[in-house]
This record gives C-alpha cells, structure tokens and sequence, in this order.
C-alpha cells in the first residue's frame, strides 16, 4: 500500500514519517511559554504545524531546509488542516533522500520521454539541430533537464514537470501547423524546448523547491536566453536573423502573466508559443487546485484568490486520472 502523506492525512488521523521544514517562527502562548509555528512539506503537499515542547533549544536547529521525522497528529484549524506534533527529532545524516520528499508526476515518465524524443529528433534545420547538440552534449544531461519540475507552487510543480510541460507543447505546436503551415515548426519546437532551459539556474530544490536568488532577480526566461546566446556564439556562420527570432521566442515568455514579459510576443512562433503555454499551465494549475480544494460534497472547489473565481469540479466519476505511477527515464 502506497504510504500516505502530509497533505493526504485526514483530520483525527496520525501521521509518522519525514519531512523538510519550509518556514519556522518562534512564538508565545499567552502565557508567554514559547511555541513552534512551522510548515511542513513532503512529496504530497505542505501543512501547517505546531510544537509546544522545547521550542526554544529547537528552533536554531530547524533552519529552512532541514529534513525532520516526525510523529503528530492532524486537526482542523479555522476551517484548514494542521498538525500538532507530538514528537521530532532531526534526520540521520543519509537516513532520506532529500529527493524522495518531492512531489513527482503521476504519468508513466518513460512513456513520456519516448513521445519527446521523437520531437527532439524531428528537426531538422541544421542550425537548430547544432544547437540543441551544444546544449544537450548527451542524453544524461538531457535527461536531468527534463526530470526537473517546471514551477514552485502554481503548476507542473513536480518531478518531471518539465518533461510533462514540454511534450503538450510540442503536441500542440503540431496540431497548429496542420491548421496554420506558415508556422516555422522547427524553429516553434526549438523554442519550446529551450525556453524553460535556464530552469536549474531559477530554482532550488532542497527538499522542496523555491526560487533561487538569481531567479528571483534575473528571471527564467532572461536565464534561458543567456544560456541559447552562449552556445550560439560557438556555432560558426549561425544565421543572425535565427539567432533573433530564437532569442525572442524565448525572452517573450512570461512566467505567469504577459505583462510579466520583457518583450511582447511579435511573431507567429512567439504567439504560438505563448498561447500555447497559457493554456496548458492554467489546465495544470485547475488540476492541481481541484485535487486539493475540492469542498467536502459539492461539485465545486473552494473560492481560489490567484485565479478570482470557483472551479467547477462535476461528477466526480467523469473524471478518472489516467497514466501510471511514475517510471524513471
């Protein structure tokens, strides 16, 4: 039986098992006695917790980061599920991978990697090709690329979230061409694939994943158009015009909203790409906000503030998951 994690753990029932601490505060009762106020993170989600004893010993040796196990019990608190603990002490040193508490996609990853590579082989300008050679030297730092998650917190925020998030571009950018042939395909699929490249560089991941400091002040897409514009300048006679729709393909994605674009997309690739993108990262967070806060009985989800509306779940059994549990590539 698969084990149950933080998230999954229902109210009144006990969960024993690790997980990394995300944020930590001490503070006091009203009586003054010091508390811990802590989340918790494991590969199932993140909860709230707290711990009354010996609060203040404990607290400088729960930095951010810090692998725990733990034994607590789950309760409701203004209507939101919390932990109180009841007993923690800090992970031996190798007792848990640190990777083994993130969240992983849920689809059969070797599945998946075949159906990319297909793309990845299909293009065939040679320019292009050159390109993603330099970039993915072989198929092991290919391989790390596509196992890392695409996002922190609002979609494809897993293993393999990438790899996931890619190959429904991909899928997508080759139903348009069919409908609309003026599209460059090789050059839409270079893009895709290279757009999300300066991920490793945006986020860290030590247990859970969060930004790094050069994310947050550079930007994903300006870290990827770096890493494109360094490898083509080793390639002799790149086409100049190729290089500048590229690197627009690339510095025109927002993270989140246009606006949040340095440049507005401006040519029928930079659309596509964008459109494309939009959508499959708001059907991933929907999917993601109606496993989670689906409200008890109801066909609704509970009222989400970043989206500014409900989502409509339905029936239930009209929407089975499909895929299989994740497989390594």
């Amino acid at each position: 039986m698969k084990r149950k994690g933080l998230k999954q753990i229902a109210p009144g029932e006990v969960f024993r098992g690790f997980c990394v601490v995300r944020k930590v505060e001490l503070k006091q009762k009203q009586n003054g006695e010091a508390f811990l106020s802590l989340e918790l993170g494991d590969f199932s989600g993140r909860i709230p917790a707290v711990y009354w004893e010996h609060a203040e010993e404990l607290y400088s040796s729960l930095a951010v980061g810090t692998i725990i196990k733990v034994q607590g019990r789950v309760h409701l608190y203004q209507e939101h599920k919390q932990m109180r603990i009841e007993k923690l002490r800090l992970a031996r040193d190798g007792e848990v991978p640190p990777e083994s508490l993130l969240p992983r996609s849920n689809k059969s990853v070797g599945s998946l990697y075949k159906r990319f590579l297909v793309h990845y082989h299909s293009i065939q300008n040679p320019h292009l090709n050159q390109l993603l050679r330099k970039i993915f030297p072989d198929e092991k730092i290919l391989q790390h690329y596509l196992k890392l998650p695409s996002g922190k917190l609002w979609h494809h925020n897993y293993l393999y979230g990438i790899l996931e998030h890619l190959l429904c571009l991909l899928d997508g950018a080759e139903m348009l061409v069919n409908h609309y042939p003026e599209l460059q395909l090789d050059l839409l699929k270079t893009g895709i694939i290279l757009h999300a490249i300066g991920t490793e560089q945006t986020l860290q991941i030590k247990g859970f994943i969060d930004y790094s400091d050069e994310g947050r002040l550079v930007g994903r897409a300006t870290l990827s158009a770096l890493v494109v514009e360094t490898k083509i300048r080793e390639i002799e006679n790149f086409p100049e015009s190729l290089r500048t729709e590229l690197l627009h393909l690339i510095i025109s994605q927002a993270q989140r909203d246009i606006s949040d674009a340095s440049v507005q997309p401006m040519s029928r690739e930079a659309i596509a790409l964008q459109k494309l993108n939009e959508l499959d990262v708001m059907l991933n967070a929907v999917e993601r906000i109606i496993r989670n806060d689906r409200l008890p009985h109801s066909a609704w989800t509970r009222y989400n503030n970043l989206l500014d509306r409900f989502v409509y779940v339905g029936d239930e059994s009209n929407h089975q998951r499909n895929g299989e549990q994740n497989d390594e590539v």
